[in-house]
């Protein structure tokens, strides 16, 4: 999404939703936060100022632990993305005279096309 359609909230939400206590701001220049207070950790990242998938070669080995990636920004690095994900995306829109959000998710793979199911089932997307 753009910058201030709400990303950092989603993962603030997210997170709650998961027992981190401690604020979630955003990795803008730390690129990273990790959120090991909760099993599985949570790591947020932002790669907003990521030129080339190769300046963020380093962060690729979160995606093969157990933690729960949330990456802002993570078209701009698509190619050390896992092949088995959920893509979510927020764009601004117009309803009614005032600003809203819509989401858009899309499930890569069989475990997320699950999950993407049961949120669907549940009234969550």
């Amino acid at each position: 999404g753009a910058l201030g359609v709400g990303k950092t909230r989603f993962v603030q939400s997210f997170a709650q939703a998961l027992g981190v206590r401690q604020a979630v701001r955003s990795p803008t220049f730390s690129l990273v936060h990790e959120y090991t207070e909760i099993v599985p950790p949570l790591v947020h990242m932002d790669m907003y100022r990521m030129r080339s998938e190769r300046e963020a070669w380093d962060f690729a080995h979160y995606f093969d632990g157990e933690a729960v990636c949330i990456v802002e920004w993570a078209s701009r690095i698509k190619g050390l993305l896992p092949e088995h994900r959920l893509d979510i995306a927020i764009a601004y829109a117009q309803e009614g005279g005032e600003e809203a959000r819509v989401w858009t998710c899309e499930a890569r793979g069989a475990r997320y096309a699950v999950l993407l199911d049961a949120m669907r089932l549940d009234g969550g997307v």
